[in-house]
């Protein structure tokens, strides 16, 4: 990854992860961090957006709007080969063909996928032929948002024709947000340049920089502004707090010689020299469908309801947690190993990701300096629901590992727990998970509660207006309640949809 496309972010020393700083990486530049994710498109269950509707108390964000919207985001490539079609199929009718977003399968699937897919349906996993249909439980093939193989990013969709009244201003980032009283009239970027609102401000940054700019405006807890000499004029203090993420675990074992062909690629210059060559002058060669996609395996546990620590969690976690197309956690083959290793071997990784954390972490200024990266603290593992989850996770991908149609494409491991006990397994995660890069929750709507009371720590309400002052609002991740059960791309273009639909309808827009 170029350095310069990324604020190589890091967390605080994390206590349950051996003191370990996690790697916190956001996207710099136009498309954000869809210029440097993994391009996973995944919509997550029905159920998640019918229980962010319940929370907030807005159908808006239900299924069935938000199905709605995908079908005007996403513009779906289904044409795959019959030969693959036993495991992807997706109804044409279900998804949207004339968005911005480009999503896409593979025309050829790189070898060993079709392999293991059998080997995971005969280990117990369903096949799902459509992971994106509301109900993703079962083995299937995520899509990615890209085109022709090229990645497909927000600049890429919604900016690389823009309309005559949208102006861009690169190389500007924004210091903080000014106000007269407390109404919002514009930014102060760097150089000491300023823009002025003549209706409203949306701020866009993210689940870590959009906390951090309303801070440095004067927005958030009253006691942390005091400490670095801010003005208050709203104090929030649910800014900055409620940060959730998702952990994931890689185990990787040696792959029998001949089950891939990334050794033949990745090991020689030439080859490689020769594989780009191609692709960049016809779209063809190796790299047109190697590391294009994984599996993906969205998992429940049978027996979850019975966990003490489940039972202590709040009789609405419960029941989400156990809504029928929530998945408990989440494992992804045909990854390249994430711990750099000889190129001349073959690998075959599983990357295990747990999902309904209830950890809460927090994004904090760490001067009044606009420059400085703010202070993210994902407190990760804190709570002991989430050290059930990582231990019943990566007991779940050894069985798979271990078993028959598996083991005998595998010769030997390379990263895996060292025993199979919970203390073992625990202790593996804390020295080699990383994180997920889902930032959610930062500056989180306002969830009602029982008899109508004021929900002191939400931040926005469901029109993303900030509270406590006027001409301001939030359209990211950070305003998500939980974080969802899925990867977050899909969700984040959900925000934006959402929050343009509601803007069209107060101000008369088409």
């Amino acid at each position: 990854m170029q350095p310069g496309m990324n604020w190589a972010y890091k967390t605080t020393p994390q206590s349950q992860l051996n003191s370990r700083e996690i790697d916190y990486s956001r996207g710099k530049g136009l498309g954000g961090s869809s210029a440097i994710n993994f391009a996973v498109w995944t919509l997550g269950p029905k159920h998640d957006y019918d229980e962010w509707a319940r929370q907030v108390g807005d159908p808006a964000f239900n299924w069935p709007n938000t199905r709605r919207r995908f079908d005007d985001i996403e513009n779906i490539n289904l044409k795959v080969d019959q030969k693959y079609q036993k495991y992807f199929q997706p109804l044409a009718g279900d998804h949207g063909n004339r968005g911005r977003v480009h999503v896409e399968c593979p025309p050829i699937w790189e070898k060993g996928m079709t392999e293991v897919a059998d080997a995971a349906e005969e280990f117990g996993f369903p096949i799902n032929k459509d992971i994106n249909s509301g109900d993703p439980i079962g083995i299937g093939l995520f899509p990615s948002t890209s085109k022709g193989g090229i990645r497909n990013t927000a600049a890429d969709a919604f900016l690389s024709d823009p309309p005559a009244n949208l102006k861009i201003q690169i190389n500007s980032p924004v210091h903080r947000i000014s106000f007269e009283g407390t109404h919002a009239v514009g930014v102060e970027v760097e150089g000491n340049r300023h823009y002025t609102a003549i209706k409203e401000i949306i701020l866009c940054a993210g689940a870590l920089d959009s906390p951090k700019l309303l801070k440095l405006s004067g927005i958030g807890p009253r006691s942390e502004l005091t400490q670095h000499h801010l003005p208050c004029i709203s104090d929030l203090p649910g800014v900055g707090a409620n940060l959730q993420d998702h952990l994931y675990a890689p185990l990787t074992l040696h792959l029998k010689p001949g089950l891939d062909d990334r050794p033949a690629l990745f090991s020689s210059p030439t080859a490689l020299a020769n594989a780009r060559t191609a692709f960049r002058t016809s779209r063809s060669g190796p790299l047109a469908h190697m590391l294009h996609t994984s599996l993906i395996y969205s998992l429940r546990h049978s027996d979850l309801s019975s966990d003490a620590a489940f039972q202590q969690l709040p009789a609405s976690t419960q029941q989400h947690v156990l809504a029928p197309t929530v998945p408990h956690f989440e494992m992804s083959s045909q990854s390249p190993p994430l711990i750099p290793l000889p190129q001349d071997r073959s690998y075959f990784t599983v990357l295990v990701f747990f999902f309904h954390p209830q950890s809460r972490g927090s994004v904090t200024l760490a001067s009044a300096d606009p420059t400085a990266a703010p202070v993210c603290d994902g407190r990760f593992l804190t709570e002991e629901f989430d050290r059930v989850m990582v231990v019943r996770g990566v007991g779940a991908a050894m069985e798979f590992v271990r078993s028959p149609r598996v083991a005998e494409r595998c010769d030997g491991v390379v990263q895996v727990p060292r025993g199979e006990s919970e203390e073992e397994i625990l202790e593996y995660v804390r020295e080699n998970c990383g994180t997920s890069w889902h930032m959610t929750g930062t500056a989180r709507m306002e969830v009602k509660g029982s008899g109508g009371q004021e929900d002191k720590m939400g931040v926005v309400d469901t029109g993303f207006r900030v509270k406590g002052v006027q001409g301001l609002r939030v359209a990211d991740m950070s305003v998500m309640p939980f974080v969802p059960n899925c990867h977050t791309q899909a969700v984040a273009y959900q925000i934006g949809a959402i929050a343009a639909e509601k803007l069209c309808a107060e101000y008369g827009l088409n």
